[in-house]
């Protein structure tokens, strides 16, 4: 007999995704409670970005910043490789919850108002394939991880905090299922647009 587990690890300061984690909990019972991150598989992280296709991306998407999506244009046309490396172990990275269920996994990822606002300025790291650093900011680094999600792993569920907590909230973002799910508020900023451009390139993610 498989079990199902729930991998989440609480945040103190994060009440609205620890209300969504109860509700995901709930929706769930028979799941055993892991209050630890879920390591993603390591050969998840040999798998990079497309430096032209995101500055395609950037160049269209009109629901970000316009002063932080021109940020991160210089850094992609200054970038030093062709791809961008997020990070080199699971221990690196990680998503908000992940549920595994007769050995599949489902991620979902709680998105807050900073994942499209583009806040936090302070200096992080991504990399070139061959791990030379790059030191860019908070946001952008944070930005390239969204967009790595969404490229490389299946089911995945994202859910906005501003949609979970308004009355266009459905139980349907906590069920099971496969391919790619986004739940956010009509005329807000989404990674839709990016899928749909990685789709006309065929690059769906695996």
């Amino acid at each position: 007999m498989s079990s199902t587990i729930l991998y989440y690890q609480p945040h103190q300061s994060r009440k609205s995704e620890a209300a969504f984690f109860e509700a995901l909990q709930q929706f769930h019972p028979e799941a055993i409670l892991s209050y630890t991150h879920f390591e993603v598989p390591q050969e998840k992280m040999d798998q990079f970005l497309e430096v032209k296709k995101l500055v395609l991306w950037l160049q269209k998407e009109q629901k970000l910043p316009l002063k932080k999506r021109n940020e991160c244009l210089v850094i992609l046309k200054n970038f030093p490789s062709k791809q961008l490396r997020i990070a080199f172990t699971p221990k690196e990275i990680s998503f908000d919850i992940v549920l595994v269920k007769d050995h599949k996994i489902h991620y979902w990822e709680f998105q807050e108002k900073q994942h499209a606002k583009l806040t936090v300025d302070r200096l992080k790291k991504v990399y070139t394939p061959d791990g030379k650093p790059v030191e860019v900011p908070r946001f952008f680094q944070r930005l390239m991880r969204d967009l790595w999600r969404l490229s490389f792993f299946r089911p995945y569920t994202s859910v906005w905090k501003d949609w979970f907590e308004s009355e266009a909230r459905t139980d349907q973002c906590l069920e099971i299922a496969e391919g790619y799910r986004e739940y956010h508020l009509p005329g807000k900023f989404s990674f839709k647009g990016f899928l749909e451009r990685k789709l006309l390139f065929g690059e769906e993610g695996t």
